[in-house]
């Protein structure tokens, strides 16, 4: 479907202030408490806001001087609204799990009005007439399931944004007669920013960990992706792509398992969140291969890929859940390679491609749909996939570490250690004693410290007790040198080390000097107790102000503690000027990041 640009606007005026219909919402939302309440997330939205509108100035005043009408048609494209109506879906279905969900919402459709104006202007930049639908909207939700950046680093989400869209209009090539964009514009984005953040070890500035970790929330989430995946894959005809991905990982899992008695990816046969991408990220018609044999070997390209680089950042020490966002860019330079192979190959014309490729197109699809559903079905019912996996039992993973399988004991480790940064105290205090005990491997000196330490801030009072008994000259040491190096729970630690007494002396305006550092290094537990101490004058001077600014900065870093406190002071008005909205804006978002607590003031 077409219209003109007469019958949508027929004032020139109307015309070119197109842009403005979604700078002033954007701007706007900078005012609603979710963004207000924290001021370096205001500013990103104020910076998007400012810089558009100056580079909409210079499109309107070049456009002026070169006798030129910005005009645009509307064209819904099917690829674009299906994916926006099928990624939506899986967000309300995540939702009703994690409601950390809810509040992301003003922020990603900030993000979608800026797309929207970044591909207005790009068009317009140009010369070309915008060709104006559905596009950015998928973009933007495809980003926003991999990599979100928190609240006081989100203008970087915004430049990931400009990134994508920079990258559709400028790298480009010929393709089947016509000129198209070579990466899909999401991955490019992500694939730029996860090589940044992993280059500069700041991964802990995003939310993409939680992210990786919480999108199997939803009791069925396999399951759900599945089913409206079909919807794609009926339409589109790219289930070839997720099909062959998923068997590649299945035939690579069954081969480690069978050499080594454990499981590659710790506790899934696929990944919930690679799941995720071999449905919705890596199956964009435009960026994908069109032949049914490009098709195959471009989803064997992505199992592989993945399966290989979560080997890679491992043996690297980065966060391995990069490995399906690195590959998407390198997969889409090849698909012109692929799509000439699977006009050429002879193995097109014999056995079962021969007669499948008798069939029109939308017959072979549903040969594929049924292949898929099939494959599907019997990973699902054997637990390959889905949280009956056995791989999420710690029972199966001690008994490999007893049976010396290999890196069994270290997934012990690290299935313990998550369960403990969830906030599980047993989980801490069991990692913590048997990697003193030498039955679990740490590479880490410190790591028995950073456990008991972790269980003694979640009020275990035997954490406490057993982070005194390791203290020592040679432990003391490291900790001073790691907190010197930056390590923010090293600070932490200290701080808590002259709080507490518990190396024998105590030392309460060292302790705030420490608790100063690791909270400016990142640290939200430490931001709250610093705030506590200024509240009440604890090793250094009572000052209101100053420790609402510290709840405001461990808030900012996600901690529903310092929501929760800033919400109080501003409820009543305690050393800040009193501000009931706001304070109930900072009670809804801890109650979202699970503080029961906060759920009853809000």
């Amino acid at each position: 479907m077409s219209v003109t640009a007469e019958r949508l606007a027929p004032a020139p005026t109307l015309r070119g202030a197109l842009p403005m219909l979604f700078i002033t919402p954007l701007f706007a939302l900078s005012f609603i408490p979710r963004i207000a309440s924290v001021p370096n997330l205001q500013a990103s939205f104020w910076g998007a806001s400012a810089l558009l509108a100056l580079w909409y100035l210079l499109v309107v005043v070049r456009a002026r001087a070169e006798g030129r009408s910005l005009d645009f048609d509307f064209q819904a494209v099917k690829s674009h609204y299906v994916q926006a109506m099928v990624q939506g879906s899986v967000y309300v279905y995540w939702a009703t799990a994690w409601p950390w969900v809810i509040g992301q919402a003003p922020l990603i459709l900030a993000q979608i009005l800026f797309a929207y104006v970044c591909s207005m202007l790009l068009s317009w930049s140009r010369g070309r007439k915008l060709q104006l639908g559905f596009g950015p909207i998928p973009i933007m939700l495809s980003s926003n399931f991999f990599l979100v950046f928190r609240d006081d680093w989100f203008y970087l989400q915004f430049a990931m944004i400009a990134v994508g869209m920079f990258g559709k209009e400028f790298i480009r090539w010929q393709r089947d007669g016509r000129s198209t964009h070579i990466f899909n514009p999401s991955a490019f984005g992500l694939f730029i920013f996860s090589i940044a953040l992993i280059a500069t070890g700041r991964t802990d500035i995003s939310w993409a960990e939680e992210i990786a970790i919480n999108l199997g929330q939803p009791e069925h989430m396999f399951l759900f992706i599945f089913a409206v995946g079909l919807i794609v894959q009926y339409f589109f005809h790219v289930t070839l792509v997720t099909l062959c991905a998923a068997a590649t990982l299945f035939v690579l899992n069954a081969v480690y398992f069978q050499a080594t008695g454990i499981y590659w990816f710790v506790d899934a046969g696929i990944p919930i969140a690679v799941f995720l991408g071999l449905h919705l990220l890596v199956t964009d018609p435009a960026t994908s291969p069109k032949t049914n044999l490009g098709r195959v070997l471009f989803g064997i390209g992505y199992g592989a890929s993945v399966f290989a680089l979560y080997m890679l950042l491992e043996w690297a020490g980065e966060p391995r859940f990069y490995d399906k966002l690195l590959c998407v860019p390198i997969l889409n330079l090849t698909v012109q390679v692929l799509d000439r192979i699977g006009r050429r190959s002879p193995l097109t014309r014999v056995g079962l491609f021969a007669r499948i490729g008798r069939l029109d197109p939308r017959q072979q699809n549903l040969v594929h749909m049924g292949l898929w559903i099939t494959l599907f079905a019997w990973m699902y019912t054997s637990n390959f996939v889905g949280k009956d996996h056995p791989g999420r039992t710690m029972e199966f993973w001690s008994q490999a570490c007893a049976e010396q399988r290999h890196h069994a004991c270290r997934n012990v480790v690290s299935i313990e250690q998550n369960e403990c940064g969830a906030g599980d105290v047993a989980a801490c205090m069991r990692v913590g004693g048997a990697v003193v005990e030498h039955s679990l491997p740490s590479e880490d000196p410190l790591f028995a410290l950073r456990s008991f330490s972790q269980a003694c801030e979640l009020g275990q009072s035997y954490g406490c007790a057993r982070l005194s008994q390791l203290l020592n000259a040679e432990n003391m040491g490291q900790l001073e040198k790691a907190c010197a190096d930056e390590d923010s729970q090293a600070c932490y630690i200290m701080g808590s080390i002259n709080l507490m007494s518990l190396a024998g002396t105590q030392d309460h305006p060292a302790a705030i000097r420490y608790f100063g550092r690791s909270c400016d290094l990142g640290y939200a537990a430490a931001c709250n107790v610093l705030g506590d101490a200024r509240k009440f004058g604890v090793g250094t001077a009572r000052d209101r102000l100053r420790a609402a600014e510290a709840y405001e900065q461990g808030c900012a870093r996600a901690s529903p503690v310092g929501c929760a406190s800033l919400a109080g002071m501003l409820a009543s008005g305690d050393g800040v000027d009193r501000d009931v909205s706001r304070s109930q804006a900072l009670y809804l978002k801890a109650c979202r990041l699970g503080l029961q607590e906060a759920c009853k003031k809000r």
